[in-house]
């Protein structure tokens, strides 16, 4: 440590005055006229902030003019075209039922005889699309789901059982996803279907019943369902693992328009009964017990048109959330969703958004392909003659390829920064969050004991000695003596140590894991020479409270 030479202190304390000690209080004098850079928040470009960013900008609403009887009457020609070439039929759906049944039938006889299978979504809901995937839920005796039910080691078993039916090409087990499900490809008699098996979806099933009574209701809900999921599809804004949202929340959407039409499109109010199923009061009225009637007459041209004119310029999304339980409107105060740029509630989750994973970005996307599909329907064109059948089939592609916008929706920023995986945000991740029972459930279906016993090295042995770690994993017992590293091993290991990927700066500890195990400090550490400031500026402070 330097010494200090007193009186030179003094001296120079002495002939301070307090002119040298004033600074104004301005930018000049603390930042020397520099000013911190704008950034936004939502694309991370600088020099705007996210009020003035131009990915979220959105093209002005022009008027449109009502449409003439010739373009009514064609517009609702290529509505039900798309709806009869689209929708579900018949066969599909006994398809899907009859692989249901032989899934349950194997689980019973090679798994467990209580297994119970149900199909879900789009197979039941009334809205489902020609080739769309078979979800089913699996339960068992118990309706609900309990502790003791390993969801991994289930969906791991139920992959093998299903891998040796006959027909099944491939059957892959995702156990650590949020719900964890069994994906399946069929051939043969299924026409290579596709299947999610999901365990206790109760919730789901739920869903689908409360769909499926919409679109008995109102033969236009089913209509219109089947073209708005064609139509976000198309638009590349209708799958939630990409960031948009699913096809579940625009068909919420449009029950949601429909229930305030003018007249709206309803039924009478009836008692209330609780029904509760996984927490949730999943309780609705039938159309039996509501008595349905509506006094709306309006066509499925006119209810399609006032659908995107509703969401693209009368529904606000900043402040209001898309639901279908009441007729009122509610606040995304009322529910704590300010935050969000769009807010769909579930039905029945009350404390569920459908939409939690939009980003701005993607719900800007999302509005202009409202407002640009409001403009292209509007101005549709009837031909001057009939269209053959391949034509008019060309003329539907065009129709809804139009209503996309640009080269399609902003997906880069949708992507969670932990796993980086599309479709949640970091504050969801089913990835690294400790104490989540489903990942600490799919790291033990993955990392079996026998996978550690057999590793040849320790996972803190980056960088050390090879012959240190053989002997802590024998005095540990999970290595056996014939397993005992080469010196080529132990050279390897000596140059990852000492260029490799877990070398360490000057002046860190390199052993992270090992308490036990301390590294002296460098020559170079800095930890010394801020000792010695620090020392010398008491002895400076002292000196001067000493003369003053």
């Amino acid at each position: 440590m330097p010494e200090v030479d007193v009186t030179a202190v003094e001296k120079e304390w002495r002939n301070l005055h307090k002119e040298d000690l004033f600074f104004e209080w301005s930018i000049k004098a603390f930042a020397n006229d520099l000013k911190p850079q704008l950034r936004c928040v939502c694309c991370g470009r600088g020099g705007h902030l996210i009020e003035t960013c131009p990915d979220l900008e959105l093209p002005p609403i022009i008027p449109i003019q009502p449409l003439s009887n010739k373009q009514k009457e064609f517009l609702e020609l290529v509505i039900l075209d798309t709806y009869e070439r689209l929708r579900m039929t018949p066969e599909y759906g006994c398809m899907m039922r009859d692989l249901c049944e032989n899934l349950e039938k194997c689980l019973c006889d090679k798994y467990r005889s209580d297994c119970r299978l149900a199909l879900f979504g789009s197979a039941g809901n009334g809205f489902g699309l020609i080739g769309s995937d078979a979800d089913i839920c699996l339960r068992f005796e118990s309706e609900t789901f309990t502790e003791d039910i390993d969801a991994c080691e289930v969906i791991t078993t139920v992959a093998e059982v299903v891998s040796t039916m006959p027909g099944i090409i491939s059957v892959t087990p995702v156990p650590s996803a949020k719900v964890p499900i069994v994906k399946i490809q069929c051939n043969n008699r299924y026409h290579r279907l596709e299947a999610d098996l999901s365990l206790y979806n109760v919730l789901a099933l739920e869903n689908t019943r409360l769909l499926r009574a919409y679109s008995e209701l109102d033969e236009r809900a089913t209509v219109l369902g089947v073209l708005v999921k064609e139509w976000a599809k198309c638009c590349e804004i209708g799958d939630a693992s990409r960031g948009s949202l699913s096809s579940y929340s625009f068909i919420v959407m449009l029950i949601h328009f429909l229930q305030r039409t003018t007249p709206p499109i309803e039924g009478r109010t009836c008692p209330k009964e609780a029904r509760i199923v996984d927490g949730c009061d999943v309780y609705f009225c039938t159309a039996k017990d509501s008595e349905w009637h509506t006094k709306n007459v309006e066509n499925v041209t006119e209810l399609w048109l006032g659908f995107l004119d509703y969401f693209s310029r009368r529904f606000d999304f900043t402040a209001e959330v898309v639901q279908i339980r009441r007729k009122e409107p509610l606040s995304k105060l009322d529910k704590r969703w300010q935050g969000k740029p769009i807010a769909i509630e579930d039905p029945f989750d009350l404390k569920h958004n459908l939409s939690c994973g939009v980003h701005l970005q993607t719900m800007a996307y999302i509005k202009r392909s409202f407002i640009q599909s409001r403009e292209r329907f509007a101005r549709i064109r009837v031909p001057t003659r009939q269209l053959s059948n391949r034509r008019f089939e060309a003329f539907l592609i065009e129709l809804l390829h139009d209503c996309r916008v640009g080269d399609g929706p902003p997906l880069a920023r949708n992507c969670c920064y932990r796993c980086k995986q599309i479709g949640h945000f970091v504050e969801n991740c089913p990835v690294g969050q400790k104490g989540h029972k489903r990942y600490n459930q799919s790291r033990q279906c993955f990392c079996s004991a026998a996978m550690l016993a057999n590793r040849k090295y320790l996972r803190s042995g980056k960088g050390t000695n090879v012959e240190e770690n053989r002997e802590r994993q024998l005095r540990k017992g999970s290595l056996a003596d014939d397993e005992l590293p080469s010196k080529a091993d132990s050279q390897m290991s000596t140059n990852r140590g000492n260029g490799g990927r877990g070398r360490c700066r000057p002046g860190h500890m390199e052993h992270f894991s090992e308490p036990d195990r301390k590294d002296d400090l460098c020559p170079l550490s800095p930890f010394p020479v801020m000792v010695s400031f620090v020392l010398y500026c008491d002895i400076v402070l002292a000196i001067c409270f000493r003369i003053f």
